[in-house]
């Protein structure tokens, strides 16, 4: 009896696992394939340059990504996961949002991520990120740009990351 529960355990356990659920989109692909350390500099709008630290970190059978962000000493976490096939992102910002995003652009270097309209946030009356882009250059260096809604104000920022492990 005990090999018999032992057996329906194993089996019910992987049932759950990343394989029984088929190849990941390329969306989310793109993110998984940024596993590791990355340095980098971000040019605000404004002319001020400051220093960033990003982890990617594959969680949950490789179901999630999460990036663990520090922008000039700021923490901030996004997280990457599929949801039926569709990229679901969502950003915990400084900013005091959380905008989820969706993949609006993809090429074979390239990543965009719009603001989901389900976020609901609108501009001039909450400060949150409105979009991100990705520009992979090589396997160890990524051009990100972004852009916020701050006070009403459009913001950008482009980043240049370079992979450290």
């Amino acid at each position: 009896m005990k090999g018999i529960t032992k057996l329906i355990l194993a089996m019910s356990v992987g049932a759950f696992s990343a394989g029984g659920f088929g190849q990941d989109s390329s969306e989310f692909s793109f993110f998984k394939s940024m596993e590791g350390k990355w340095e980098g500099v971000q040019t605000r709008d404004t002319g001020e340059v400051v220093k960033t630290q990003s982890e990617f970190i594959i969680l949950s059978d490789g179901n999630t990504v999460l990036e663990r962000l520090v922008e000039d000493g700021m923490p901030m976490m996004t997280t990457y996961s599929e949801e039926e096939g569709v990229l679901v992102v969502k950003h915990y910002c400084a900013l005091g949002t959380e905008p989820e995003f969706e993949a609006a652009l993809m090429g074979d270097s390239k990543m965009s991520l719009a603001l989901s309209p389900m976020s609901g946030y609108v501009s001039g009356e909450a400060n949150f990120l409105n979009s991100i882009s990705y520009e992979k250059v090589s396997t160890s260096e990524y051009i990100v740009a972004s852009q916020a809604s701050v006070e009403g104000a459009t913001q950008s920022n482009r980043t240049v990351l370079t992979r450290v492990d």
